[in-house]
């Protein structure tokens, strides 16, 4: 076979991948390029021997010439101080040539925190765990005498389950090798300590200032400037971002001094410090532990000042409707902020509230400017007003861009956090806005409602572990409101009968909440104990009666009664109040029936997509073909549904069928995720399909996430996936055309 060198030979990506190497050993299969730096190239590979993925560093050949001494050296000392370090904070060596110049390490499968970066300054609580982890690798490297020596964002990888790992020790020196020449400097500038800078000695406290400006960079998102100590400006700009966290802005500003005296001696002190309980402002101007001397302002150190979060005593009721809101109660809050109102109108705080509340109940705000007018907001609740009112105009990429800049003028403030996300939620940036999200919701786990979208993305895609960190800070902050987390996990994960368990428990021993009285419902619905399901209901009624939004206790009482076929009785709950709810059940059980669905006014405005779809398949049961909104609406989901529907009245099956697959293909699957599943079902069903019809309804006999018109569709499913005798032990006289198909298939 030609050699790969040969010009006439067309080259694969694996080697060309191969053609840039120095002769990797044939036990390493080689993949794909990861990466590139100064001196050598990250390849994935597998390895065939252990059955393993792993990544090889390697030299490229142009750096392997003799006149290349000093640089192979320097990836000789690589391999050695690499080779003895086992931390599970750093990347593992797994085998080792010098003299062919490749290096087998642990393939670390995550995020570099630069790529996180891209996304924006990171919470405190984030910065605080990378922070732990980081010097905990620091501390385990300096005991052995080796220092990194370019420690940087891109250099340190977030894994999936957050653990942090700190790679490539390409620049890394063991303490008792000789510097190859003089004046020798190796990192990267804006990370190098100013005696590394300078070319000078370097020790484990190099690190520490490298560490300093990288731990600066994520809690600010703006880079530090190199060889100087922080001056007042930047304290007081870690001491913003930080928030709460005293112990992390010490730790942020001690790293950053330019005198690696000022310093802390070691990485074990700069945890201790980390780790330290609070030193009450009273009693201290700045703690900075392992340093020598406090300096003044004009003598080119630190002028030290004090690190503390502002606090303020908040009125009882405003607290009160603030986590009546954030539990979702949106009505009851209302009513608590009106009467606060009332007294002091212009109260910055409690027309936030109101602002956020009324948002949150109907997804529109009415006449900002006149409602704001005179009220004296502070910059990141103004922000948050302005974003909220570009996303209700649908003007969502203005929002995002807006709301980027205010993040970057007032970093780490929930207000800002919370709006930007909501932007790029409803911008369709799915993945970006529940990250955001999570980012405002554990920067203050007060703000309960940024957990909306997060916990239905991870737990629609059945991505439960990815909300551990977000449930023990629920837990810690609101016990009640964690116990319920912890139920829709237990549910997603199709644990019904744990759903139940530890809901029932915390309405035991923690608080009755209405949250929890729904989530114990909708377990005791699952395993078909549906006597017991609407006493529960009930409770959650009674402490919750109005649900403008329809996903308290009120939609889940008035579906109980669906479930029991009572159809009387349940248009007689809901006579006079808007209910999509009532809209489905009509059209989908009573077609003949008119209902009056509002029309949304077009792609400029913001609908949920459950009341979209509802006005979609009323028109659509009507004949009217409504393609020119619903084909340009924003939600993929909802122009989907419409699509597929319309292809239905159209006779085109194929079409319809790919229409709700792709909309069912919406990461978020958001609340029209069983309705999806029944329309798919439906045509699969009409078209003969029935193993695939009954796939479909998985999504409705065994959901992930539960919706409260559930009783509506699953008639249908279980006639359709042959468990028609369910349908008729609980529809008892009742005429829904799948009772009747189930009756008949019965006799």
């Amino acid at each position: 076979m030609p050699p790969v060198d040969d010009p006439t030979i067309a080259e694969t990506p694996r080697s060309a991948a191969r053609r840039k190497l120095t002769e990797p050993p044939e036990r390493y299969d080689i993949q794909e390029l990861l990466g590139e730096g100064g001196m050598g190239r990250v390849y994935r590979a597998h390895d065939t021997k252990l059955g393993r993925d792993v990544a090889i560093k390697m030299l490229d050949r142009e750096l392997q010439g003799p006149d290349k001494t000093q640089q192979k050296e320097r990836f000789v000392r690589e391999a050695r101080a690499a080779a003895r370090l086992l931390h599970p904070n750093i990347a593992v060596v797994h085998d080792v040539d010098a003299e062919a110049g490749w290096l087998v390490m642990e393939l670390v499968e995550g995020e570099s925190l630069r790529d996180v970066l891209a996304r924006g300054a990171l919470t405190p609580q984030h910065v605080r765990r990378i922070a732990e982890q980081v010097l905990a690798a620091l501390d385990a490297a300096h005991a052995a005498g080796i220092i990194h020596r370019d420690v940087k964002p891109s250099n340190v990888v977030e894994m999936k389950t957050g653990n942090v790992k700190l790679v490539d020790f390409g620049v890394a020196r063991l303490v008792d090798v000789e510097v190859t020449r003089t004046g020798e400097s190796v990192g990267t500038p804006a990370y190098m300590a100013p005696e590394q800078l300078r070319g000078g000695a370097v020790d484990g406290r190099t690190d520490l200032y490298a560490l300093g400006a990288t731990l600066y960079e994520l809690i600010t998102a703006n880079r530090m400037v190199a060889f100087e100590s922080p001056g007042p400006a930047a304290i007081d700009k870690i001491r913003t971002a930080c928030g709460g966290d005293a112990q992390l802005a010490d730790v942020i500003c001690c790293c950053l001094q330019s005198d690696p005296d000022a310093r802390f001696a070691s990485a074990k002190d700069a945890l201790a410090s980390l780790a330290r309980k609070p030193v009450s402002p009273r009693r201290w101007p700045l703690v900075l532990a392992g340093a020598a001397a406090l300096a003044v302002i004009g003598g080119g150190v630190l002028a030290v000042t004090q690190l503390r979060s502002p606090s303020k005593t908040e009125d009882s009721r405003l607290a009160k409707a603030f986590k009546l809101a954030q539990r979702g109660e949106n009505e009851t809050a209302s009513g608590v902020l009106e009467e606060f109102l009332a007294e002091q109108p212009r109260n910055p705080d409690a027309v936030t509230y109101k602002f956020l509340v009324d948002w949150w109940q109907g997804g529109l705000v009415m006449d900002i400017d006149k409602r704001l007018a005179g009220v004296k907001l502070r910059p990141p609740q103004r922000a948050l007003a302005h974003g909220i009112d570009l996303i209700t105009a649908r003007r969502e990429t203005e929002a995002i861009a807006y709301l980027e800049a205010q993040n970057r003028e007032h970093p780490n403030r929930v207000e800002i956090l919370y709006a930007l996300g909501e932007a790029q939620w409803h911008g369709q940036q799915l993945e970006a806005g529940a990250a955001t999200l999570e980012r405002a919701f554990l920067l203050d786990p007060r703000w309960q409602v940024a957990l909306h979208h997060v916990t239905e993305f991870r737990l629609a895609r059945g991505e439960t572990s990815k909300l551990d960190g977000v449930a023990k800070a629920l837990r810690a902050n609101d016990a009640a409101a964690g116990a319920a987390l912890d139920c829709k996990i237990a549910f997603a994960n199709r644990d019904y009968a744990g759903a139940g368990e530890i809901a029932g428990t915390a309405l035991d021993r923690v608080e009755k909440i209405p949250e929890l009285y729904i989530c114990l419902a909708q377990a005791q619905v699952m395993e078909h104990k549906l006597d017991v399901a609407t006493v529960t209901a009930k409770a959650a009624f009674d402490l919750w009666p109005i649900d403008l939004r329809e996903w308290g206790g009120f939609a889940q009482y008035a579906e109980m009664m669906l479930y029991r076929g009572k159809l009387d009785d349940y248009l007689a709950l809901v006579r006079g109040k808007p209910s999509r709810q009532r809209a489905l059940a009509l059209m989908m059980w009573r077609p003949e029936l008119e209902t009056n669905e509002t029309q949304p006014a077009g792609p400029g405005m913001r609908m949920p997509p459950l009341g979209a779809a509802t006005w979609i398949l009323q028109e659509g049961i009507h004949g009217r073909d409504t393609v020119g909104v619903y084909g340009s609406y924003p939600e993929a989901e909802v122009r989907e549904w419409g699509l597929g529907m319309w292809a239905e009245k159209k006779g085109d099956l194929v079409a319809a069928i790919a229409h709700y697959r792709r909309a069912l293909d919406v990461p978020s699957k958001g609340d029209m995720r069983m309705l999806l599943s029944h329309a798919l079902a439906r045509v699969l069903q009409l078209q003969g399909d029935n193993a695939g019809a009954r796939v479909a309804c998985e999504e409705i006999l065994a959901p992930r996430v539960y919706q409260n018109y559930r009783a509506i569709v699953v008639p249908d499913c279980l006639v359709w996936s042959g468990r028609g005798k369910e349908l008729l032990d609980v529809w008892r006289g009742f005429d829904h055309p799948a009772v009747v198909e189930a009756r008949r298939l019965k006799e």
